[in-house]
């Protein structure tokens, strides 16, 4: 087996759903538009996208952020 073949046997596959994805299905069809035009535009700080949710009573982190943008996370359908 080479490495590549290894790697997919052992990719991690979350036991729960990321707390993006709660927190992104609990949105209403606008925020959920607002959300992603957020996620996708390099001009917005994580910390301001980050702020928005916690005034909304949502906890993220400014970080959880910066990774979900990294890893090109999408939302689950």
């Amino acid at each position: 087996m080479g490495l590549a073949d290894a790697l997919k046997q052992n990719a991690y596959q979350p036991t729960r759903p990321l707390r993006i994805q709660t927190i992104y299905d609990r949105l209403s069809d606008e925020d959920k538009a607002a959300f992603l035009d957020a996620l996708r535009d390099p001009d917005v700080p994580q910390r301001v996208l980050a702020g928005a949710l916690q005034a909304e009573g949502h906890r993220l982190s400014p970080t959880a952020i910066g990774d979900a943008r990294r890893q090109g996370w999408e939302p689950n359908k």
